[in-house]
């Protein structure tokens, strides 16, 4: 009786904001992993029970779930470490990467909610380079000639 995935739905709605698609779903898998295991009362609407990722990938795919899911966050990490640590960096890919770095030590809420959030935040990151960049090359253009 695995959940084949369901906790993973909401990731696909998080790029759109929610007064585009006021009717975009909610992330309830707290609700519903307290009220399916038992941890919160059937009645009790407000609670939530935090999914770890590994507790997340077994109740969606069992074992398998674990060892495939947990291969698929080593590459996504790597590729973020990639992207930003590397020999040619600045200062702006280091303060970039130690925020997005950083999201991905929630490990304790589910995999919607740890890289959803990040989704914005790279957004964010990109927007803050262009802008720096931006003021670079007008700054170069405006240099003083010897």
């Amino acid at each position: 009786a695995y959940w084949q995935g369901a906790t993973y739905k909401p990731l696909l709605y998080k790029l759109v904001p929610r007064f585009l698609d006021p009717d975009k779903p909610v992330d309830t898998s707290g609700q519903s992993f307290g009220h399916r295991y038992g941890f919160i009362g059937l009645s009790d609407h407000e609670t939530t029970v935090n999914m770890a990722e590994t507790i997340e990938l077994y109740a969606n795919y069992g074992t398998l779930g674990i060892i495939l899911g947990s291969l698929l966050f080593v590459i996504i990490y790597q590729a973020v470490h990639a992207t930003f640590v590397h020999t040619e960096m600045g200062f702006g890919a280091l303060v970039s990467s130690l925020v997005v770095l950083s999201g991905f030590f929630m490990i304790e809420s589910g995999a919607s909610m740890v890289f959803g959030g990040l989704i914005w935040t790279f957004v964010f990151v990109g927007l803050i380079n262009l802008l720096m960049e931006f003021g670079e090359i007008r700054a170069v253009r405006h240099l003083p000639s010897a």
